[in-house]
């Protein structure tokens, strides 16, 4: 999915005015960050959820 994403910026930039091509670039950055922030979410939800597991086990 991300290839065809990327491959799909490179054919759009041609067409697009340099101030476009900023925002887009800052737009893809974005969608970066807030794709490893969520999957650093997912990951610490899973740590969580995987303690909690461990202490009702105890019980």
């Amino acid at each position: 999915m991300r290839s065809q994403f990327i491959v799909f910026l490179s054919m759009t930039q041609e067409s697009l005015s340099e101030e476009q091509q900023a925002k887009l670039a800052e737009i893809t950055e974005l969608a970066k960050i807030a794709e490893q922030k969520a999957r650093e979410m997912s990951e610490f939800a899973t740590a969580i959820a995987q303690k909690y597991q461990q202490h009702l086990s105890l019980f």
